[in-house]
């Protein structure tokens, strides 16, 4: 005699299956909100480094665009999550990136 699959028991395996899932997009999420914070820290030292390249050369670069200008970046970096381009200006004597430029 064959037995049937009853209600209550596929409603248990999609909801055991729904938890899994849940628990994955949530793992999923965190990794690539990891990512974008390394990349944002890579691109604001790569901006510190390319702004004390040019001050060594005689170029106080206080932009982007001063720096792709004169050849010490290929392009303008931006924010991966938002696409905005990052701030960067001189304190004192040291360089300070931005997450996003100011208005």
């Amino acid at each position: 005699m064959k037995r049937a699959v009853t209600l209550p028991e596929v409603l248990i395996v999609l909801a055991i299956m729904a938890t899994l899932v849940l628990l994955l997009a949530l793992r999923l999420g965190g990794l690539v909100q990891t990512e974008r914070d390394q990349r944002i820290e890579a691109d604001r030292a790569l901006l510190v480094t390319a702004m004390e390249v040019a001050a060594a050369d005689g170029v106080l670069a206080s932009d982007q665009a001063t720096l792709v200008q004169k050849g010490y970046l290929k392009a303008p970096l931006t924010d991966p999550g938002t696409g905005q381009a990052y701030a960067c200006y001189w304190d004192g004597d040291r360089p300070v990136v931005l997450a996003r430029e100011t208005e």
